[in-house]
């Protein structure tokens, strides 16, 4: 289960990546074109993965010491 998660995890950090290049490469763009729509835009992407790469970082964070709790806590009988 954690190796899931953590498979999930870096693929949404690839995800984020090209979320932020986009958003850098619409920013530019507008800037380029004195386009206030644009550099809007692109200031919204760039935000937006930032925000959502802080908090996918906290659940991961979490994730990983409620797995390390569970398997502490876990006893093995023979």
């Amino acid at each position: 289960m954690p190796e899931q998660i953590t498979e999930i995890i870096i693929i949404a950090r690839y995800i984020l990546i090209a979320l932020a290049i986009v958003g850098v490469i619409v920013l530019a763009f507008g800037i380029y074109h004195r386009n206030k729509k644009l550099i809007g835009r692109g200031a919204y992407l760039i935000i937006l993965s930032i925000v959502v790469s802080v908090c996918g970082y906290v659940i991961y964070e979490k994730t990983k010491q409620r797995t390390y709790q569970m398997l502490q806590n876990t006893y093995i009988t023979y």
